[in-house]
C-alpha cells in the first residue's frame, strides 16, 4: 500500500537524518575538547551579522506574475487542472482517512480524539482547495478574464520592513559562552549525542 511505503521510507529518513545530526554532534563536541582553540577560531569565522536594515538595496521591488501566468493561460490551465485531479486521485484512493487514522489513533484518550479531528478536517480542507482549484483551473483555461478582478482586489502590498527592523537585533550570548567555554560545550555536545544515540538503541531504532 501507498501509505505503508511512505510511513516505511518517511521513517527512514527521519532515522538516517537524526543519526548523521547525532554523529555531526559527537565530532564537533570532541573537536572542541581536544582542540578548542581551533574550535572557538571556526566559531568566530562562522559568527557573521547580517543586517537587513542598512542594506544597499532601500528601495522595494515588485515582482509580477500575472501577465505571463494569463498570457499562457492554455499552459497553466489545463496544468492547475492535472494536478487538482492528481490530488484528487491520490485523496480518493490513496490516502484514505480510515488508514491514516489507525496509524495514529491509538486508544479513545483525549489526544487520540483530538488527532482524529485533525485528521477529518485536513482532509475535509484537501476536498475543498481540490474543488476550487479545479474550478480555478477550468476559468484560467477557458475564460481568465473573470478572475481579473478577484486578483486585483487580493493584489495587496505587504510592507515587511518594520517587522524585520524588530526583530533584527544581535544576540550573540551563546557565541560568547561558547568562545569562552570551548571544553563545557564540547562535553554538552558530546554527553546529548550520546543520550540520543542510546535512546535510539533503546527504542529499536538502530539495532
Amino acid at each position: 500500500m501507498f501509505i505503508d511505503s511512505f510511513t516505511a521510507l518517511f521513517g527512514n529518513v527521519l532515522v538516517g537524518l537524526w543519526v548523521a545530526l547525532t554523529l555531526i554532534a559527537a565530532l564537533i563536541g570532541i573537536w572542541a575538547l581536544l582542540l578548542p582553540a581551533s574550535f572557538v577560531t571556526w566559531s568566530d569565522r562562522l559568527s557573521v551579522w547580517v543586517e537587513m536594515g542598512h542594506s544597499k538595496h532601500t528601495h522595494a521591488h515588485e515582482v509580477s506574475l500575472e501577465k505571463p501566468f494569463y498570457r499562457y493561460h492554455l499552459v497553466t490551465g489545463p496544468l492547475i487542472i492535472l494536478g487538482t485531479l492528481f490530488v484528487f486521485y491520490e485523496i480518493i484512493f490513496d490516502l484514505k482517512p480510515d488508514e491514516i487514522k489507525r496509524l495514529f489513533v491509538t486508544g479513545t484518550d483525549v489526544l487520540s480524539i483530538w488527532v482524529e479531528v485533525l485528521i477529518d478536517a485536513a482532509f475535509g480542507w484537501l476536498y475543498l482547495s481540490s474543488i476550487f482549484a479545479l474550478l480555478v483551473g477550468i476559468i484560467v483555461t477557458l475564460r481568465p478574464s473573470y478572475l481579473k478582478g478577484m486578483e486585483r482586489k487580493a493584489n495587496i502590498w505587504v510592507e515587511t520592513r518594520d517587522l524585520s527592523s524588530a526583530i533584527d537585533k544581535r544576540n550573540d550570548f551563546l557565541d560568547k559562552w561558547v568562545c569562552a567555554h570551548p571544553r563545557w560545550f564540547g562535553i554538552l555536545a558530546l554527553l546529548g549525542s550520546l543520550i540520543v544515540a542510546y535512546l535510539m538503541v533503546r527504542l529499536g531504532y538502530l539495532a
